[in-house]
Order: C-alpha cells, then structure tokens, then sequence
C-alpha cells in the first residue's frame, strides 16, 4: 500500500501542493489538481498562482507563488509567504507529484 493512501486527503492536500512548489518540469498542474477537488480556499488561491506561472513561463517556487499571489491581493487570503514556506519545508521527499495527484483522480465505479 502506498504511503499516500494511509494519509488523510488534507495531509495529501498539503504534501502535493508542496511538492508543486518545489519540484522542476512536471504536467500541467490542471491535469494534477482540479480545482473541485481542494478542501481549502487558501489552496486554490496558491493553485491559481501556480497555473498563472506556468502560463507566463515563471517558476513555480515558493517565492515567485508567493510574488504572484501579492501582486493579485492574495498573499493573506493563501496563508502568506511563512505558510507557504512550510507547505514546501514540510513535503515528503519519499512521496512523488504522481503519487499524490492519484488521490484526486476520479473513482472508478466498482460493478
């Protein structure tokens, strides 16, 4: 069984939207985390940020999310810059994107 699974969907929440601030080249973060799926606003505030610096080509670090969210008024509104600091320092190197972004993919009907 994965590690992902034993977690609760905040905990793989918050480890997925880390490591999407802290890993290189990945697919499109619409593809990883719908928007539907999020169980806090916070998060879509930095998911928004993170899909707006792809769009521009920008990294997608903590700094430059954190850059972004100030420029649209949104830095409080996200947890501000300590928070997503912590979402970053708090990922676990041992889970991957692809791992965690199976947690929001749509359950297959059991027949």
């Amino acid at each position: 069984m994965s590690k992902s699974k034993l977690m609760s969907k905040t905990e793989v929440e918050c480890q997925l939207i880390g490591h999407l601030m802290c890993t290189g080249k990945r697919p499109s973060t619409e593809s990883l985390v719908p928007m539907s799926a999020l169980r806090f606003k916070q998060h879509a505030w930095i998911v928004m940020a993170l899909k707006e610096a792809e769009r521009r080509g920008l990294q997608t670090d903590a700094v430059t999310i954190s850059e972004l969210l100030d420029e649209y008024g949104m830095l409080g509104r996200a947890g501000g810059y300590g928070y997503l600091l912590e979402l970053v320092t708090e990922v676990d190197p041992t889970l991957s994107v692809e791992e965690l972004s199976a947690a929001f993919a749509p359950k297959k009907a059991v027949h």
